[in-house]
């Protein structure tokens, strides 16, 4: 028993180690083949996705802002998998602790305004086109209210309207673009959309 259990620790290390690399490589290689690997390996397995949505909502938190949109893209394939486990990844990305995207553009909301601007704009995306997200977020109506009216404030503090990208790497601070207005559009609408089925 103590050498299965041994060749079971380090099978469990390759793993975890294999599914790290898989994250660093992200940006690198083709999106989709990470993408498809990542969601083969998370199906019907919660130790695993556990594990996947761990290293991606810490990533989220720590990458530079303008290396955010493949493992937005990444999340949003993990969500849409519609195994027993579903719920579960939903719940440990939009709100799980401080690790939560909730929270995070709260954190982010003053010190990192892109990273809490590309936060909002993920979730309206997600809750858009994942009914159990859309679902989901209502036992959490005051913090996506707390999100979409910080987004609406940084909106229009920003005085003149701008041509670069949030998530672009050439400026820090948020912009007032084309793309925020959309987002900003679309998550008013939605959240009025929830107040009201309230």
């Amino acid at each position: 028993a103590p050498l299965a259990q041994g060749v079971h620790d380090i099978m469990s290390w390759l793993a975890d180690n294999f599914l790290c690399h898989l994250l660093e490589v992200c940006h690198t290689v083709g999106h989709s083949v990470v993408s498809n690997t990542l969601c083969m390996i998370s199906w019907c397995n919660l130790p695993r996705t556990t594990f996947i949505l761990y290293q991606v909502v810490s990533r989220l938190a720590s990458v530079q802002a303008h290396e955010l949109k493949p493992l937005f893209t990444l999340l949003l394939h993990l969500l849409a998998l519609e195994d027993p486990y579903q719920l579960v990844r939903v719940e440990h990305v939009i709100c799980t602790g401080d690790n939560g995207l909730l929270n995070l553009v709260r954190r982010a909301s003053s010190e990192d305004p892109k990273r809490a601007y590309q936060c909002v704009k993920f979730l309206t995306q997600l809750l858009r086109s994942n009914p159990t997200a859309k679902k989901h977020i209502l036992e959490h109506i005051t913090d996506w209210q707390w999100s979409v009216n910080w987004l609406r404030t940084a909106f229009e503090a920003e005085a003149k309207s701008s041509s670069v990208s949030n998530e672009s790497a050439s400026t820090k601070g948020f912009q007032r673009t084309t793309s925020a207005q959309e987002t900003l559009t679309d998550a008013t609408a939605l959240l009025n959309e929830f107040e009201s089925s309230q």
